[in-house]
């Protein structure tokens, strides 16, 4: 494979690749081709019926061609699959918008892009742009190419600057390409916009544990905790502080609550793992260790 994407010979090798039509359909979107793309979709969906990025990228193919009702059923099922899909939840807003403003325009048959006024028509292209570049940034993010994907979320930013997804997806690239300085400030800019998800306030907590904040990380592990009492790297980093502040029961206790929630991070055990030797456990320290090491870990 020469790029990112399997290639269309690919697919005529294997014409079940799913991975294939999906990179395609997104490519097709970035060229400015909807129906070509839609057909992708379609194929993907087919293939994976249950995995809401293929519906938000469809819909915003329909959203590109004018058929905003046609978007507006694939972000409802998009939203069906994944309930916290902010890009989602966006779209639907803005394909929501432009069937209100067309109906109010008593015009008959399909709605258009014709029926709306060129601001309106310009920020949901913007918009429904933006959720193609971010859609491919998600895609070379889950493949590891974070450097490309960094560059596909800033493309999603410059056009919508208000995605607070972009901001965090982003922000967990750079972490991995240990660029910390400008992480922080995606995670930063995340939280403005999206101040109730806690998945932020945890990441942007590991990130400033690494950098040898602890009050900092400590305050956004408690934050995402109070949100979530189900955020496995909030007990983690919370636990790990707390073993470096020489509370060890406190640390054990949110580092067995993490491990009861994820039992296969290693990481977990090998943190529990030095607690339970600081307090003196050889035995059980030895016992997480050993986990840990099965689970792939140090």
């Amino acid at each position: 494979m020469t790029g990112p994407w399997p290639t269309s010979t690919e697919l005529e090798i294997d014409p079940s690749y799913i991975a294939a039509y999906h990179g395609r359909a997104l490519t097709l979107m970035k060229k400015r081709e909807p129906e070509k793309a839609i057909a992708d979709f379609d194929r993907a969906i087919e293939m994976k019926p249950d995995y809401a990025p293929y519906y938000f990228g469809r819909g915003s193919a329909w959203y590109y061609m004018g058929d905003f009702e046609r978007a507006t059923a694939d972000l409802d099922r998009a939203l069906e699959i994944d309930p916290k899909s902010d890009m989602a939840r966006q779209g639907r807003k803005l394909a929501m918008a432009a069937k209100e403003k067309a109906s109010r325009s008593k015009a008959p048959g399909k709605l258009t892009k014709g029926m709306l006024d060129g601001d309106t028509l310009s920020q949901g292209l913007k918009q429904a742009s933006a959720m193609v570049f971010f859609n491919m940034g998600r895609a070379l993010q889950e493949k590891g190419d974070y450097a490309r994907a960094i560059a596909e979320f800033d493309q999603a930013i410059d056009l919508d600057p208000n995605n607070a997804a972009a901001y965090y997806c982003r922000a967990q690239s750079l972490t991995l390409k240990r660029n910390f300085e400008q992480a922080l400030a995606d995670y930063d800019k995340a939280i403005s916009l999206a101040p109730t998800e806690a998945k932020i306030y945890a990441d942007r907590g590991l990130v400033r544990m690494s950098r040898h904040d602890s009050d900092g990380a400590y305050s956004d592990f408690q934050k995402a905790l109070g949100l979530d009492p189900k955020n496995v790297s909030g007990y983690y980093g919370r636990g790990v502080i707390r073993k470096t502040r020489g509370d060890y029961d406190g640390a054990i206790a949110d580092l067995s609550k993490g491990i009861e929630l994820n039992p296969n991070f290693a990481r977990l055990y090998e943190a529990r793992s030095k607690a339970w030797e600081a307090k003196g456990n050889r035995k059980r320290a030895e016992a997480d260790r050993k986990k840990a090491l099965s689970l792939g870990g140090n």
